[in-house]
């Protein structure tokens, strides 16, 4: 592999290159991948030479050492580095998770005002919230099943367009059932973001640079605060009197929900937009490997050094996926991984990946063609989840994803009801303007956690540690809020809740991606994310049977699941720091 610079000279692994305006002088060849669209690349060589050594090229042999986890792909990503490419990654993919908790919270704030437009009853008000969550976990597993056969690329372009048509439909609904069916159809567009492009960003970046998934989550809690301040904004000059005296004409006084819809709807309008106009995304080179497509990697590869100022020349070697045929795993590997059988690739994160030919060779001794979405071929992966390597944190992973997200809806998703509630019986409470401005708070709150997050999980806590920690944490806050009596305590309990509730999210997004291997990812993150939305469907239906017994009730039961969650997290036998490990007591 030889670098080019430039700027002239190599650019160190690492490095974050910006893109320049010089042309390198070095011999370039034309590769054509369609009649309308040729591409420079320097050094590259015609598809069909590439094709011809894919098939022909043995496994890259290496030495006879333990193998230190690093495939030949991921060292080939260390020496790309975090560039201009990434960067940009960086805050589009953060446009998905944004989207996802600006619209959670949207409902959250508009739920009261949206009960009073069409007289719904608390029994029947969580509806509307199970509706986004019901399309949020269709939209979950279609994504990520979809971008695990066809590539990340369509469900990065496609997720927030859905979502903001339907936003804006959902902002005319006429009635209660029509509003809930367009919350539907948003929740199959913003449901499939997160997952997906969490993915899509993981599989760009640098192993040693993975706690910026974590980061990532920054944007989920900025989500949060924008959807707050807009509803402080727009809420209290557009709803109803909150005299109890006062008469409401819903259909002029009563508006501000509908505002805030349709102001989301245009916000995510323009994200989606700007992932269209302002970037050219390059299919994951980890997908196209796994795939049986490693000419496309390679040529992907090129265009992102290009377009990280630093243009380099990679060999198919380059993008093998696969520990060298030589090297022995260290002890850890081989009980996650099992030991391959001669001939079989090993992936990175641990089921049989392709071999460069395109194929997949077992050690039973048959060739299969890589999948291709079909059901059959979608079942064989599932069926690989539920191998005794991968069994256990495949269910402890779906088990956290559920109960985390129940519990965390039951008390955010109807947090302005409760404050408006406590409003009245706390000392000092105010009204409408006053609970809106705690929430601001509250969401204001989270975004730390993101930050803390990114810190603590590269610490001896790992992974693992800071979920359990965290989640820990966020049960005695939670129990907190039901107790406390003052207005204070009622503010100080539900920041701490929500620092907390994103500083174990932050994590979970990132150790889910992590764990498990490439050909694997999208289908157990996307069942994971179906599952945490059937959590989400579950949980306002619940809370709203558990609303009209007590009003306290339903705070009791989402600590209770966020102990669960907790316990699922410390019997968890991977961490991922520094890459997956079998933890002590664990496989």
């Amino acid at each position: 592999m030889t670098s080019t610079s430039p700027r002239g000279g190599a650019t160190a692994s690492g490095a974050f290159p910006f893109p320049t305006t010089s042309v390198d002088d070095v011999t370039t060849r034309l590769l054509q991948e369609s009649s309308a669209e040729q591409t420079d690349v320097a050094g590259a060589r015609s598809a069909e030479e590439l094709d011809e050594e894919a098939e022909l090229s043995p496994s890259p042999e290496g030495s006879d050492i333990a193998w230190n986890g690093m495939t030949a792909l991921d060292e080939t990503l260390e020496k790309i580095g975090v560039g201009w490419y990434q960067k940009c990654l960086l805050v589009l993919c953060g446009f998905g998770w944004l989207a996802d908790n600006m619209w959670l919270q949207c409902i959250a704030v508009i739920l009261p005002r949206v009960q009073q437009h069409f007289d719904i009853s608390n029994q029947w008000i969580g509806i509307l919230s199970s509706s986004i969550f019901t399309g949020m976990m269709l939209g979950a597993w279609g994504w990520g099943s979809y971008s695990d056969a066809k590539g990340r690329s369509p469900a990065f372009h496609l997720t927030l367009c859905v979502t903001s048509v339907f936003g804006l439909l959902s902002a005319a609904a006429p009635t209660f059932p029509l509003l809930c069916l367009g919350l539907f159809g948003l929740g199959t567009g913003v449901g499939g973001s997160m997952p997906t492009d969490g993915t899509l960003f993981l599989e760009n970046i640098p192993k040693t640079h993975h706690f910026l998934l974590t980061a990532l989550s920054a944007f989920f809690s900025v989500g949060a605060v924008l959807t707050s301040m807009l509803g402080l904004f727009i809420l209290p000059a557009h709803s109803c009197p909150e005299s109890s005296k006062a008469t409401c004409d819903v259909s002029t006084q009563n508006q501000g929900w509908r505002y805030m819809l349709a102001t989301l709807g245009g916000v995510s309008i323009i994200m989606a937009l700007l992932r269209v106009a302002l970037f050219r995304l390059q299919e994951s080179a980890k997908f196209l490997v796994s795939a049986g497509r490693p000419r496309e990697a390679i040529i992907a590869l090129q265009r992102i050094s290009k377009m990280n100022g630093d243009p380099m020349d990679w060999e198919l070697a380059d993008v093998y996926d696969a520990p060298p045929a030589s090297a022995s795993p260290p002890a850890s590997a081989a009980i996650l991984y099992g030991t391959p059988s001669p001939g079989t690739a090993l992936s990175i994160g641990g089921g049989t990946s392709p071999t460069l030919r395109g194929r997949e060779e077992f050690s039973d001794g048959i060739v299969r063609k890589p999948m291709a979405g079909t059901m059959v071929e979608y079942r064989a992966r599932i069926d690989e989840l539920f191998e005794p390597k991968w069994a256990l944190t495949t269910k402890l992973v779906w088990v956290i994803w559920f109960f985390a997200s129940a519990g965390y809806t039951i008390f955010n998703v109807f947090l302005p009801k409760f404050l408006e509630g406590k409003a009245v019986a706390t000392p000092g409470g105010g009204g409408l303007t006053e609970s809106l401005r705690e929430y601001v708070l509250y969401t204001i709150s989270g975004v730390p956690g993101s930050f803390i997050g990114a810190y603590l999980i590269e610490t001896r806590l790992g992974r693992r540690g800071t979920m359990a920690i965290s989640t820990i944490v966020t049960t005695l806050s939670t129990f907190s809020f039901v107790l406390v009596s003052t207005q204070t305590g009622v503010v100080a309990s539900m920041m701490a809740c929500n620092i907390s509730a994103t500083l174990m999210y932050a994590v979970i997004y990132s150790y889910t991606p992590e764990v498990f291997p490439p050909g694997l990812r999208g289908t157990a993150g996307g069942i994971a994310s179906a599952l945490s939305r059937l959590g989400g469907i579950m949980a306002p239906i619940l809370t709203g049977v558990l609303l009209s017994i007590n009003t306290s009730l339903p705070l009791y039961v989402s600590a209770l699941f966020c102990a669960i969650t907790a316990a699922a997290m410390i019997l968890l036998p991977i961490e991922t720091r520094g890459g997956p490990k079998v933890a002590m007591g664990g496989h």
